[in-house]
C-alpha cells in the first residue's frame, strides 16, 4: 500500500520491446507523485504541560509556547491551536503559534490553578483531525495581603483578684490570605508596654505583674500583626483591658441570727461562742 508519510514519489522506467530478431527497445521514465490523504492527526511532543506563573504577572504575559506537527501536506499539515472552556477566559492561545498568554488579572487567592487541555487542529477542508494535550498553571503566591484580626478591637473585662500574673487574659488572633511565609503571622506590641506581654506565635496576652499592682484601671495595647513576606505587611490591632478592683465586702458572720442558751447565774464577763 502506498504511504505518502513514508515515500512521496516513485521513479519508473518502463521499456517496450518487440519481438523482431532482432528485437527494438525503447524506455520511457515515469514519475509518480503520491497524493496527501489526511490520514494522520497533529501530534504534540508531549501529552501534559505544567507550568508556573506568579500572581501579578500582567495581563498578556507569556504562560507557555507549545507546537504540535501533522506529517501530512498542505493544508492537511497546517495546525491551528485553540483552547477548552475549562481556561475560564483567564487565557487566550494565538491560534497561529501556540502561545498561551494571561486574559486578565490572576489572583492566587481566588484560584490557586487552572487546568484545561490546548488543542491542535490541522486545516483539512474535508476532514480536519484534531488532537490535545492536558495544561496545567499553577498560580505562585505573591504577599499582596496584610493580616487581618478576627476581633479589632478586643475588649476583656478582669478583675484584679481573678487573675495573676502570667496567667492569659485574651488572644489576639490575625489570619492571612497569602500562602507560605507570605501568610505566617508573628504578633508584637507596637510601642513598648508595661505589665502586660504577648506571645509572638500565638497572639496570648499576659500580664506580667500582679493587676492589683497597675495603676490604670483602663489600658489599650496596640498589637501589630506581621507576615513573614520579603518585603513584610503588617496590620494594627487594639486590645481594650477593663481592670476592675473587688469590692471590699468587710467582716461578715457566717449567719444572722444564731440561738444561744445562757444561765441565768452566768458570771459577768463569761463568753459565748457564736
Amino acid at each position: 500500500s502506498l504511504d505518502r508519510e513514508s515515500r512521496a514519489k516513485y521513479t519508473l522506467t518502463v521499456e517496450a520491446q518487440d519481438q523482431g530478431i532482432p528485437s527494438l527497445t525503447s524506455t520511457v521514465t515515469l514519475d509518480i507523485s503520491v497524493l496527501d490523504l489526511n490520514d494522520n492527526s497533529p501530534v504534540f511532543p508531549s501529552s501534559s504541560y505544567s507550568v508556573e506563573i506568579p500572581e501579578d504577572a500582567l495581563e498578556g504575559s507569556l504562560v507557555l509556547e507549545v507546537s504540535a506537527s501533522d506529517k501530512d501536506d498542505g493544508s492537511n499539515s497546517q495546525v491551528v491551536y485553540f483552547l477548552s472552556r475549562e481556561s475560564r477566559g483567564m487565557f487566550i492561545v494565538d491560534q497561529h503559534t501556540g502561545r498561551i498568554i494571561t486574559a486578565a488579572a490572576l489572583d492566587r487567592e481566588k484560584v490557586a490553578s487552572y487546568s484545561f487541555q490546548i488543542y491542535a487542529m490541522d486545516s483539512s477542508a474535508s476532514n480536519p483531525r484534531n488532537t490535545s494535550a492536558e495544561v496545567n498553571v499553577h498560580i505562585l503566591d505573591v504577599n499582596d495581603n496584610a493580616p487581618f484580626f478576627i476581633t479589632d478591637p478586643l475588649i476583656i473585662n478582669v478583675s484584679t483578684s481573678s487573675l495573676s500574673n502570667h496567667k492569659v487574659l485574651a488572644t489576639m488572633r490575625a489570619e492571612d490570605k497569602d500562602f507560605g511565609a507570605n501568610g505566617s503571622v508573628f504578633y508584637r506590641f507596637a510601642n513598648p508596654v508595661k505589665g502586660f506581654t504577648i506571645n509572638s506565635l500565638t497572639g496570648d496576652i499576659q500580664a506580667t505583674e500582679r493587676l492589683h499592682a497597675l495603676t490604670q484601671n483602663q489600658r489599650t495595647l496596640i498589637v501589630e500583626a506581621m507576615d513573614q513576606g520579603n518585603p513584610s505587611q503588617s496590620s494594627l490591632g487594639v486590645v481594650i483591658v477593663y481592670i476592675r478592683e473587688q469590692s471590699y465586702q468587710g467582716i461578715r458572720f457566717t449567719r444572722n441570727t444564731r440561738d444561744v442558751s445562757l444561765q441565768e447565774n452566768a458570771a459577768k464577763g463569761g463568753i459565748m461562742t457564736l
